[in-house]
């Protein structure tokens, strides 16, 4: 090989190289989801921020930059492509404007909540999908309401987590459905430990997967990432990220 080709298979890998470790990565995330995602001081914060700055940053070389917003908002920068990608559960209307990485990140399970001395306690040791119709339901904007029926109607949407939880800690409605990290958290937050108590009953057991903008040019990297979030399986990152914050 003559000295020009050379230098220019070697100026060709240099660009790529660059190219690669240049890349950027903007995700959203809810600012107020602890032990998830909350906003400190102006920095995000979080088990999901950890995951992702692992995923993106240390085994890929690309630059996280994480934003926090209102939920409902930070799934609007995902569809508008403002933003790159979110960490969330996959539906149906997420499905229209991102795609999903095959693999989870984190696992969650939907369960029940209710207000102590409730008067129909025992039905709700019995519920499934068919009955929990007859009940009132609460939840809050950019909820999933993962584990109900297309058609329960019964259901008043707040703003966020901590107005769901003072809706239902004044009676206004018989259940709060959502993951128990994220809501014990809470209620202990708005001491309401002695109003507000879970049930052991599941609804749902969901995971949260990486959701891309089909707007992003990180689409691109998909099987980087799942090849990266298979090996952070595989040696014990995830577990460690894990018992960090749950």
């Amino acid at each position: 090989m003559s000295i020009t080709n050379s230098i220019i298979v070697v100026i060709a890998l240099t660009i790529g190289s660059d190219s690669f470790a240049q890349e950027t990565i903007r995700l959203a995330y809810g600012h107020n989801y602890p032990p998830f995602s909350w906003l400190e001081q102006g920095e995000v914060k979080g088990l999901q921020v950890d995951i992702l700055t692992e995923l993106f940053e240390k085994r890929l070389g690309i630059k996280a930059i994480h934003k926090a917003y209102p939920w409902k908002r930070a799934q609007w920068q995902v569809q508008s492509g403002l933003a790159d990608a979110m960490l969330t559960l996959k539906t149906a209307k997420r499905s229209q404007y991102s795609l999903a990485t095959e693999q989870a990140l984190i696992p969650v399970g939907s369960y029940l909540f209710t207000y102590i001395n409730y008067p129909r306690m025992d039905e709700l040791s019995k519920l499934d999908n068919v009955n929990i119709k007859d009940f009132r339901v609460v939840q809050y904007l950019g909820g999933s309401l993962q584990g109900l029926p297309a058609d329960h109607g019964n259901i008043a949407t707040v703003p966020e987590i901590a107005a769901a939880l003072k809706f239902l800690a004044h009676r206004r409605a018989d259940l709060f459905i959502d993951n128990p990290y994220v809501t014990r958290l809470a209620i202990k937050q708005l001491q309401l430990d002695n109003i507000i108590i879970q049930l052991p009953k599941i609804i749902s057991t969901e995971k949260y997967h990486l959701l891309i903008s089909k707007k992003s040019k990180i689409i691109k990297l998909l099987p980087k990432i799942e090849q990266s979030i298979q090996a952070m399986k595989n040696d014990g990152t995830l577990n460690k990220l894990y018992k960090k914050y749950l």
